[in-house]
């Protein structure tokens, strides 16, 4: 993987000749460098990717987009609940209203499953995107091949600040 990502980057910097001067010339850095830099990039990202999809680790995360969806399926508001829990800095304070969307504006394809094929005002499930967190989709309208949708979003644990957490209990451990 990580040849595979040098290579790369070497064809967008339009030749092997053309990447190394670069890379010296703005990094300071040789071929060895990036080596060792690109495998912790890629180590880095998986192991982001392994924590936001892990339900044990999103417990509080997960455990709260299930208690809105029981919430709603009592009956409870959904604008309400959105404005009050969507961790959505742009949907939130709209009650969770996405506006129309076509299938080139939603890159999850789980999301993307759920909001194109399931029938307005259903919300019967917690859809885990790869990228945000957990979502509750509400379907409003459906116009052509376009569709109007409200969520609620509640965010994956910041990887960062688990990473951050996790190095210092370590650290704790250690000494």
């Amino acid at each position: 993987e990580v040849d595979k990502e040098i290579e790369q980057a070497i064809s967008r910097a339009g030749g092997r000749d053309n990447f190394l001067n670069t890379v010296e010339a703005v990094y300071k850095k040789n071929l060895d460098d990036i080596k060792k830099d690109t495998e912790a990039s890629l180590l880095k990202s998986k192991l982001e990717q392994y924590v936001i999809s892990d339900q044990s680790i999103n417990s509080k995360q997960y455990n709260l987009a299930n208690s809105l969806l029981i919430r709603l399926n009592k009956g409870e508001n959904f604008e309400d609940l959105a404005r009050t829990f969507s961790e959505d800095s742009i949907t939130a304070s709209k009650g969770g209203d996405m506006g129309l969307l076509d299938k080139s504006v939603v890159s999850d394809d789980a999301l993307k499953e759920y909001i194109f094929n399931s029938p307005i005002g259903l919300i019967n499930k917690v859809i885990t995107s790869k990228t945000d967190g957990y979502h509750l989709v509400k379907i409003v309208e459906k116009v052509d091949d376009k569709v109007r949708a409200s969520q609620i979003l509640i965010k994956h644990i910041n990887f960062e600040q688990w990473l951050e957490e996790q190095h210092n209990n370590y650290k704790k451990s250690v000494y």
